[in-house]
Protein backbone atom coordinates (compact mmCIF):
# COMPACT_ATOMS: atom_id res chain seq x y z
CA UNK A 1 0.00 0.00 0.00
CA UNK A 2 1.17 3.24 -1.01
CA UNK A 3 0.30 6.37 1.15
CA UNK A 4 0.66 9.67 2.43
CA UNK A 5 -0.33 11.44 5.95
CA UNK A 6 -3.26 14.53 5.19
CA UNK A 7 -1.44 17.74 6.04
CA UNK A 8 -4.39 18.68 7.96
CA UNK A 9 -5.42 16.44 9.88
CA UNK A 10 -2.56 13.59 10.11
CA UNK A 11 -4.74 10.54 8.11
CA UNK A 12 -3.16 8.67 6.21
CA UNK A 13 -4.32 8.37 2.87
CA UNK A 14 -3.79 5.59 0.17
CA UNK A 15 -2.40 6.12 -3.04
CA UNK A 16 -3.91 3.88 -5.61
CA UNK A 17 -1.01 1.67 -7.86
CA UNK A 18 -1.75 3.85 -10.95
CA UNK A 19 -1.17 6.71 -9.33
CA UNK A 20 3.05 5.95 -8.16
CA UNK A 21 6.38 5.55 -10.34
CA UNK A 22 6.40 4.99 -14.27
CA UNK A 23 3.15 3.54 -14.73
CA UNK A 24 1.25 6.75 -13.31
CA UNK A 25 -1.76 7.42 -15.44
CA UNK A 26 -2.18 11.28 -13.72
CA UNK A 27 0.47 13.80 -14.28
CA UNK A 28 -1.13 15.62 -11.08
CA UNK A 29 -0.26 14.28 -7.90
CA UNK A 30 -3.66 15.51 -6.12
CA UNK A 31 -5.67 13.51 -3.26
CA UNK A 32 -8.18 14.20 -1.05
CA UNK A 33 -8.40 12.23 2.70
CA UNK A 34 -11.38 10.94 3.52
CA UNK A 35 -11.35 11.94 7.55
CA UNK A 36 -11.46 15.65 6.80
CA UNK A 37 -11.98 16.56 3.06
CA UNK A 38 -9.45 18.63 2.82
CA UNK A 39 -8.19 18.09 -1.26
CA UNK A 40 -4.02 18.48 -0.98
CA UNK A 41 -1.12 17.67 -3.45
CA UNK A 42 2.45 15.96 -2.51
CA UNK A 43 5.51 15.31 -3.68
CA UNK A 44 6.17 11.97 -5.13
CA UNK A 45 9.41 11.97 -2.43
CA UNK A 46 6.45 11.82 0.24
CA UNK A 47 4.64 8.92 -0.89
CA UNK A 48 5.58 6.18 1.87
CA UNK A 49 5.43 2.21 1.31
CA UNK A 50 3.84 -0.48 3.53
CA UNK A 51 3.34 -4.14 3.14
CA UNK A 52 -0.53 -4.89 2.84
CA UNK A 53 -2.09 -5.95 6.06
CA UNK A 54 -2.87 -9.89 5.65
CA UNK A 55 -4.76 -9.10 9.28
CA UNK A 56 -8.63 -9.57 8.29
CA UNK A 57 -9.81 -7.60 11.17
Amino acid sequence: MDFVQCPNCGSVVEIPQEAVGPMRTDPWNVIGCDECGVVFDYDDDEVQHSPESSNPW
